[in-house]
């Protein structure tokens, strides 16, 4: 039983862990996807 639990918090922790990078991977990739449609849309408002 013991050794249930403790694969079981392991598990939970290892999927904690891919969650959190995944969520820094989207905001670290969404501020300059953002930042660059705002390019895109800039230059093509010059042009």
């Amino acid at each position: 039983m013991e050794e249930y639990i403790e694969g079981a918090s392991v598990e939970k922790k290892g999927k904690n862990q891919n969650g959190g990078a995944e969520s820094q991977l989207k905001f670290s990739v969404s501020p300059g996807a953002e930042c660059g449609i705002r390019f895109g849309l800039a230059r093509s408002n010059v042009n």
